[in-house]
């Protein structure tokens, strides 16, 4: 039995993602997340419930570095994280200043 095929996300499965989280569901429950999985799972296998919670947790502690380095250094205000179309590395997705995803 050969090891679980890692989760590496596609641009639109990033997109679905983002539109979940910033329509203010940043912590969905479990039933939530299933739900999600069951979407997503429709064209990409590998995913799980584990990746999909480890996404929002990662987003979640992202925006609070993004917040708390905006309240240290207030110039970084109001500069917003640049979104770079996706390419063929699809491990390519958002840079900001903090260097979150």
């Amino acid at each position: 039995m050969g090891k679980q095929q890692r989760w590496i996300p596609t641009c639109t499965e990033v997109d679905f993602l983002r539109s979940i989280f910033d329509g203010g569901n940043k912590s969905p429950s479990n039933a939530e997340i299933s739900h999600i999985v069951s979407t997503l799972s429709l064209y990409n296998p590998v995913i799980s419930e584990k990746n999909v919670g480890d996404w929002f947790k990662n987003r979640r502690a992202c925006e609070g570095k993004r917040k708390h380095t905006c309240i240290e250094n207030p110039q970084l205000k109001n500069l917003r994280h640049e979104v770079q179309p996706c390419s063929v590395d699809r491990r390519l997705r958002t840079f900001s200043l903090t260097g979150c995803i």
